[in-house]
């Protein structure tokens, strides 16, 4: 990874930071672990974790909220020692996520106030072999409740129809500056190359416009949304092999996101890497149908934040560094 950011903080100066990741210790829950919730007393079985995020209503700073692809926020402490090492993890208490219509392979997890009373949590399209379907979708949910309350992002049509099953979106996260929300599906479409995600910037907190004229109504709804898509970017992981399973925002930069990628094969287990994502001079592609392979590696002449008529997908580009 590059050892500094590139943009300005509050004052306007360069931050003089160096950007690294330091192994800090791990906790291992055992498949089949039970806790209880500390309010009801209600045990429950901890399913596969698929997101975390420290908690913002947590003033101490030792608070994480977990979240399982079976549909479940858990609350948990964490203790990190004085040296910053992680020590041990207690899951507090957990709430089951409900939506009506369907089951919920909950992926990505994101807080939309700093009161944490609501999450927004991305899903993806899978299919359970005795029936039921969860959407692709990113959805906001009430903490307290559970309950679903609506879908404020604007997922393309053309996204939803060419989606893989359980290859949607994996990770979710908003840049340092809240401009941007950053999702992107985990593996490639149906009709695009296979060295190809599509990464989609949604507004932050922009009000969407009360029609969509200048796109096309193949892709997007005219319906208005709390948080529009901005654009739609290529994005090309280490190899085919690898999905794009998280996001989290940089430290430094509202046009840059960390990236976690992972492969998985049987003899050698779970390949997993760390990038730094540049997003600033990437080409929208939010028009084009398909990502051909000739699209990889040729770079963009500009950002294209705008949905454009007619992008030239020869020049899809993507800066991309470790």
């Amino acid at each position: 990874m590059p050892q500094r950011g590139s943009q300005p903080n509050e004052r306007g100066a360069q931050p003089d930071v160096g950007a690294q990741t330091i192994f800090r210790g791990s906790v291992l829950f055992s498949l089949g672990s039970r806790f209880a919730d500390e309010s009801s007393g209600k045990e429950l079985e901890l399913a596969e974790l698929s997101a975390c995020r420290w908690d913002p209503s947590d003033s101490t700073g030792t608070r994480v909220a977990f979240l399982s692809d079976s549909g479940v926020l858990w609350h948990a402490d964490v203790e990190i020692s004085e040296q910053g090492e992680l020590k041990g993890v207690r899951p507090r208490r957990w709430r089951a996520l409900s939506r009506p219509g369907g089951w919920i392979d909950s992926e990505g997890l994101d807080y939309l106030d700093s009161d944490g009373s609501k999450v927004l949590v991305s899903s993806e399209l899978h299919a359970l072999p005795l029936g039921g379907l969860s959407k692709l979708d990113i959805a906001l949910y009430d903490v307290a409740s559970g309950l679903y309350e609506r879908s404020p992002f604007e997922v393309p049509a053309h996204l939803r129809a060419t989606v893989v099953d359980n290859g949607g979106f994996e990770g979710l996260a908003h840049t340092a500056d809240g401009e941007k929300f950053v999702s992107a599906n985990e593996y490639a479409l149906s009709v695009d190359a296979v060295v190809f995600r599509r990464l989609l910037l949604f507004n932050g907190s922009t009000p969407a416009p009360k029609g969509n004229s200048s796109a096309p109504s193949s892709t997007f709804s005219s319906a208005p949304y709390e948080h529009p898509l901005a654009a739609m970017l290529p994005y090309v992981p280490a190899s085919e092999a690898f999905g794009v399973v998280e996001f989290s925002e940089h430290p430094f930069s509202g046009t840059r996101v960390l990236s976690l990628e992972r492969a998985h094969s049987t003899q050698d287990g779970n390949d997993v890497r760390l990038f730094e994502i540049d997003f600033s001079q990437a080409r929208d592609v939010s028009c084009c149908p398909q990502l051909y392979e000739r699209s990889r590696g040729r770079a963009s002449p500009q950002c294209v934040l705008k949905r454009s008529a007619q992008p030239n997908t020869d020049e899809a580009g993507w800066t991309r560094t470790h």
